[in-house]
């Protein structure tokens, strides 16, 4: 009987991921309950999205100020990198662009440390609130967190092919 149990628990920990506090996600599923392949269809649609945006961002930072857009440029390069990784994946889905999928989510991770150093930097030399560091340290906390989660996501999903 225990032989039986220990054989169960091997085959739960084989396909579900078990969070903190004994939540189990199915290893088909994102966020709990979407579809895996719709959860990272999503997460690509809204990553291309953001890398979009962050080019027009860009160009209306250049218009303020050169040295602020310096540094988001910095911090947007991993973002456009990580945006055709998933373009390419939601262009064609095959083995070898699933495979990119995790790197795509910590490229995101990279870029908000870049962000974040950058922001330090703007502080300290060219007069910055304090205030928009802190804001800045928990924007990228809580992006980071998400795409940690995100990462595995797409790493389960790159395995599935």
């Amino acid at each position: 009987m225990e032989k039986v149990l220990q054989d169960k628990e091997a085959q739960v920990e084989e396909k579900d991921t078990q969070f903190e506090g004994g939540i189990t996600e199915d290893a088909d599923k994102c966020c709990l309950c979407v579809p895996i392949k719709l959860g990272v269809t999503i997460i690509g649609i809204l990553m291309v999205l953001s890398g979009a945006l962050g080019i027009l961002s860009l160009l209306g930072t250049l218009s303020v100020n050169i040295i602020l857009a310096i540094i988001f440029g910095a911090s947007l390069a991993p973002v456009l990198v990580s945006s055709f990784f998933f373009l390419k994946y939601l262009l064609n889905d095959t083995p070898e662009t699933r495979a990119q999928l995790p790197t795509a989510c910590a490229l995101i991770i990279l870029s908000q440390i870049i962000g974040l150093a950058g922001n330090v930097v703007y502080v300290l030399f060219y007069g910055a609130s304090f205030g928009s560091l802190i804001n800045q340290l928990i924007s990228s906390g809580i992006t980071a967190v998400l795409y940690f989660y995100y990462m595995g996501v797409c790493k389960r999903f790159a395995e599935s092919a």
